[in-house]
């Protein structure tokens, strides 16, 4: 590494820490992840809800497709609060439409890896 460039260390290897990873690396900066965890748990918090803005980010990395292919598009979202009761009902039928991305939900140990 040339004596001016400088590395970024990233701490913590969720949805973001890989994300950051790959941009930086396009943009030709050297980084390194910190992960407390020795191994992938494939079944660490189930699930992962992308909105579009999300979607937009892997697109503008180039991984949408294999990101949009591996999770399953959500059309929609009701919240419910700890006795049941709906408090927030989101249609998302036409995000493609309007952000140029779908919202998809995706296994958090496939997004990982």
């Amino acid at each position: 590494m040339p004596e001016n460039s400088k590395k970024v260390i990233i701490i913590g290897c969720g949805v973001a820490g890989p994300v950051l990873a790959l941009a930086l690396h396009r943009a030709g900066i050297e980084s390194e992840i910190f992960e407390a965890k020795n191994t992938l748990d494939d079944d660490s918090g189930l699930f992962h809800y992308i909105s579009p803005n999300g979607m937009n980010v892997f697109n503008a990395l180039g991984i949408y497709d294999k990101i949009k292919n591996i999770g399953h598009s959500c059309n929609g979202v009701i919240h419910y609060n700890e006795k049941g009761k709906p408090f927030a009902n989101m249609d998302e039928r036409d995000e493609e439409k309007i952000y140029g991305a779908d919202s998809i939900m995706i296994r958090r140990g496939l997004l990982t890896k």
